[in-house]
């Protein structure tokens, strides 16, 4: 399965030349450090570009330079995930410290998801698709020279205190729902791993009596066995029966 694509499949010996190269020729980007991808913003268009319309572009912040904005691009790729039913953990708290180990594992984790499954992108276009995103790659702000008179009174202002307040307890709700987000996610690992580990010993412990023909042990493989489509129906005299679901 892509979502646990693994060291000895090749995909973590990628080297960062070649996920740079990727990256900027499917992208039409020009970065030059693997740690500029941490912003999760590059991480959402080649998503985009995997499966067009599983990420809401308009709302992707190409310009984000604080932690909290990181974190909103990458609400947006944990969503798509969910969306694609991908059960990759992202480990957004590494992510967004922009160490250049941490990402270059992803953005190679990415280009192997990309390998496996993208269908070609020769009628996609990056630069329009960036058009609709919360703001343009690299627009540099206008600076303006001040006085050291004039920038010590644009830092009393009110507005500028609130603004920094307001940024600070968004920063903080956003970190806190981090958190909350990594730790389902954790729990939902670990549920599944465990009532996966007590269907496989109940699977491995069936087979002892399959020859023996148990009807008891009969309908515990049934139900094991059943499939999505299936419909499993147990009677009130406890019969066991296995219809397909059309609904």
């Amino acid at each position: 399965m892509t979502e646990s694509i693994g060291m000895m499949e090749g995909a973590f010996f990628v080297s960062r030349t070649e996920i740079l190269s990727w990256v900027n020729t499917l992208l039409k980007l020009d970065l030059t450090k693997i740690e500029q991808t941490c912003t999760g913003a590059v991480a959402c268009q080649i998503m985009d570009v995997i499966s067009p319309g599983c990420i809401a572009m308009k709302k992707v912040n190409w310009e984000a330079n604080k932690e909290y904005e990181y974190i909103a691009n990458y609400k947006l790729l944990q969503q798509a995930f969910l969306k694609l039913g991908l059960k990759k953990e992202i480990e957004v708290e590494k992510l967004i410290k922009g160490k250049y180990q941490d990402n270059l594992e992803f953005m190679q984790w990415l280009k192997r998801y990309y390998d496996i499954r993208s269908n070609g992108t020769a009628s996609y276009n990056p630069v329009t698709r960036r058009k609709s995103s919360a703001a343009p790659v690299q627009r540099r702000p206008k600076t303006v020279a001040k006085s050291a008179k004039e920038n010590k009174a644009v830092l009393k202002t009110g507005g500028e205190k609130e603004s920094a307040k307001k940024e600070a307890s968004r920063e903080e709700e956003l970190g806190r729902q981090v958190e909350v987000l990594s730790a389902s996610n954790k729990t939902l690992q670990k549920e599944r791993d465990f009532y996966f580990s007590k269907l496989r010993d109940l699977e491995i412990l069936m087979h002892f009596y399959e020859k023996e023909k148990i009807p008891l042990v009969e309908n515990i493989e049934k139900i094991l066995y059943a499939t999505e489509d299936d419909k499993v129906v147990i009677d009130d005299r406890g019969e066991l029966t296995i219809v397909e679901d059309k609904c």
